[in-house]
């Protein structure tokens, strides 16, 4: 680093610095005493903040998903990096709270406490991220976020209730008027600010442990369902989903400044429109997040997409033509407005439609290549068995 300070000078000139990360008055004082050009090497040396964490971004995302289940399994991590060591992956994301919304450590959040969603399935996160890193990984935490049943069961005014049940048993939200996806599970109003701090504590949580991104999943209102019958107790019944969910990403953004942050998206933002119904357009997500992660499932894709009879047959086409729209959008965008997230897709790794072997799998990473040319980023894998098509990887 080029300075006209001796090196003791500008050792005492990082440590105030550091120091003033936190105290502001402190930089102020710092930037009337010190030469501007001086302070600027130094904020550059030390920017982003987060400067451990972003030194450890794959430049190509070679990644899969563990749940917290495999991750508690000294086997399963040591397989994951005897894959990262033979150059067939380089990134992973780890669930840290899940669809049921169990934080699967020993977090430190309050709310975590008080709610009993803490569950020590994983005994120490920090020394599986550190092992994890050791081996070349770049490890995600994953936050499972509005779908929530442990939250909604210890806080009934922030959950999703069933119209038809209010009715019947009358406005006191409770667990007996609570509302279910078709999967039976419950969900909080994404338009709470309560929600959002929670989980956000949880993201802060993780990262303190030295996680190198946190990747928000389920952010967005519910898709199945008796959609109709559905009673938000925070998001007004006029106000368009879509307006929440934005508020959500700022607020996430502003709280979590200086993180890598991810999202995880439906599928189908590539080529809608609309916002689907949940509030989620991908445009809306491009500022306040550093990788966009759609779920470009061909199975998950209605009969007849792209002209398919059944798409899941066909993943070069279906996640070709998902991701070139994509590309498409967030460029015309870019031209307007700021860009900050660049394009990661999840692809699938199990059979559901079709069998997926790893020609299947292949097809996609070669279609998501083929689509994103020189803004190929990699792709994600996901299999809820969490075993993988390696081959496809070779």
């Amino acid at each position: 680093m080029r300075t006209r300070f001796c090196h003791i000078q500008v050792a005492a000139l990082i440590l105030a610095l550091a120091a003033a990360v936190v105290r502001p008055a402190v930089a102020q004082q710092l930037q009337s005493t010190v030469p501007n050009s001086g302070v600027e090497a130094v904020r550059q040396a030390l920017a982003p903040l987060g400067m451990q964490r972003r030194a450890n971004v794959p430049e190509v995302f070679k990644g899969i998903y563990l749940s917290f289940w495999s991750a508690s399994l000294s086997s399963r991590v040591d397989n994951v990096i005897q894959l990262a060591q033979d150059g067939l992956i380089n990134a992973v994301v780890i669930d840290v709270k899940g669809a049921m919304g169990r934080v699967a450590f020993d977090s430190k959040v309050p709310q975590a406490v008080e709610y009993r969603s803490r569950e020590r399935i994983i005994s120490d996160l920090g020394a599986l991220v550190r092992k994890l890193r050791a081996g070349g990984l770049h490890v995600v935490a994953r936050i499972v976020t509005f779908n929530d049943p442990m939250l909604a069961r210890a806080r009934p005014d922030l959950a999703v209730h069933s119209r038809a049940l209010l009715d019947e048993k009358g406005p006191q939200l409770s667990a007996e008027t609570f509302w279910q996806d078709e999967r039976g599970l419950l969900w909080v109003d994404p338009g709470s600010r309560e929600a959002w701090d929670y989980n956000i504590a949880i993201a802060k949580d993780a990262l303190s442990r030295g996680v190198d991104e946190v990747n928000f999943d389920y952010i967005r209102f519910p898709s199945g369902g008796s959609l109709s019958d559905m009673h938000l107790p925070v998001t007004a019944e006029d106000e368009p989903r879509r307006d929440v969910i934005v508020r959500f990403f700022k607020y996430l953004r502003e709280q979590l400044s200086d993180a890598r942050l991810s999202a995880d998206l439906f599928g189908l933002v590539t080529v809608a429109r609309d916002d689907l119904g949940i509030g989620q357009v991908i445009e809306d997500a491009l500022p306040y997040f550093d990788a966009l992660c759609p779920m470009v499932y061909p199975s998950h894709y209605a009969e007849g997409f792209y002209g398919f009879e059944n798409p899941a047959e066909h993943p070069y086409e279906v996640v070709n033509y998902s991701m070139r729209l994509a590309k498409e959008r967030l460029r015309a965008h870019a031209a307007t407005a700021p860009q900050r997230a660049e394009l990661i897709p999840w692809l699938q790794d199990f059979s559901i439609g079709a069998e997926y072997d790893a020609d299947m799998v292949r097809a996609q990473i070669r279609a998501v290549s083929d689509a994103l040319g020189e803004d190929y980023r990699g792709f994600l894998l996901w299999s809820p068995k969490n075993e993988y098509s390696t081959a496809a990887l070779r």
